[in-house]
């Protein structure tokens, strides 16, 4: 037979009021005052407790060959009627004490039985059902409860199915971490795990993450070398291991693509007073000295070691040997081209006309 007392919120969506946070409710113990706005979570709660005790009723009254649904109200209560109550045993042991059955029994069942014989019977009956009903409540009551189980405050009872599975926490209880003292089961573990990919995607911040998952979420240090790999992180422990933070990275690097050769030798570097220093693609630093006393109005040819095919820029550097005060002579560039540059030398006014001691220059262009 067929129940169609189905339970509210099977799986629960995460809205659910817990039954610690239910138990002590305001609105649970008080009711919902006027202008109370009671939250879907509390909802929740209720209609999937009056469901589960409803669906467990008629899952019960079907697994007993009646047909449970709310199409008819008084099919229903005919059906529920069947339940036997205290109030029914009771009235089985007074319906055999009634006068008019003892008449009965006095009369046309004497033709067959004696009386005693039919007190006797229905005295038996009644102290049957009653040894049943009896030794029903002892198994029930020796079954440890979920309780029990959780807690371990029990070694007197034992375990049934139901009790057992109710001690299991789900899934979504391990995620939640309200499962309390709930056992955990294997494929609910597994379940509220975070996968590899997952951990990858970062979208679920439900799940939480085992150690052989996040290890395998990491780059290899062999991943990092290769640089190929777009979809894991890289571990403090996993880029020390690798290349990128050794010496050997740069010593390969060095050995693989430069040489000291590039950098020395003939039309690449000259380490004198006019010196210059080519680097591999062209970029060249030239330097220089003159010696001589530069005076007023005097202009001096600047000669690069090597020419340039671009030049960037040139800087120079006048020199007063003997820190003289009056000497307030300065350079300026007049010209630069690709092979050399003219410096002239000005001073300010009226001012003494002590030359200055030379000069230092440096140039950068692309040789």
């Amino acid at each position: 037979m067929a129940n169609k007392f189905y339970q509210f919120c099977v799986t629960d969506s995460g809205n659910m009021m817990t039954l610690a946070s239910y138990i002590s409710n305001a609105q649970r113990l008080y009711g919902i005052q006027r202008n109370d706005i009671a939250s879907s979570s509390l909802h929740n709660r209720i209609f999937y407790q009056l469901s589960t005790m409803t669906s467990a009723l008629g899952g019960m009254m079907s697994a007993k060959g009646y047909d449970m649904n709310d199409e008819s109200l008084s099919t229903l209560q005919a059906n529920l009627a069947k339940i036997m109550t205290q109030y029914d045993l009771d009235s089985v042991y007074m319906y055999a004490k009634q006068s008019w059955v003892q008449s009965y029994v006095s009369g046309v069942i004497a033709n067959y039985y004696t009386a005693s014989q039919v007190n006797l019977a229905i005295s038996s009956a009644v102290m049957n059902l009653s040894s049943v009903i009896s030794s029903t409540y002892m198994r029930i009551s020796s079954v440890a409860s979920a309780d029990e189980i959780i807690n371990a405050s029990t070694n007197s009872k034992f375990i049934s199915p139901i009790s057992l599975a109710q001690s299991v926490a789900s899934a979504q209880q391990i995620i939640d971490g309200y499962g309390g003292y709930r056992y955990m089961i294997t494929t609910h573990y597994l379940t509220s795990r975070a996968t590899v990919n997952d951990v990858l995607a970062g979208t679920i911040g439900s799940k939480f993450m085992a150690p052989d998952v996040y290890q395998n979420s990491k780059a290899s240090p062999a991943e990092i070398n290769a640089g190929t790999v777009t979809n894991k992180f890289i571990s403090p422990a996993y880029l020390k291991a690798s290349d990128y933070a050794t010496k050997t990275y740069v010593t390969n690097a060095i050995a693989g693509d430069l040489k000291a050769t590039d950098f020395t030798g003939s039309g690449k570097q000259s380490l004198s007073t006019n010196g210059y220093q080519k680097l591999p693609g062209g970029l060249t630093f030239q330097w220089g000295y003159y010696s001589a006393n530069v005076t007023k109005d005097q202009q001096v040819n600047v000669v690069f070691p090597i020419g340039f095919s671009t030049v960037f820029s040139f800087v120079v550097m006048d020199i007063n040997n003997a820190g003289n005060t009056s000497c307030d002579m300065f350079l300026q560039l007049k010209t630069l081209s690709l092979s050399s540059a003219v410096v002239l030398c000005q001073r300010p006014g009226s001012v003494g006309d002590n030359p200055l001691n030379g000069f230092y220059w440096m140039a950068i262009g692309v040789a």
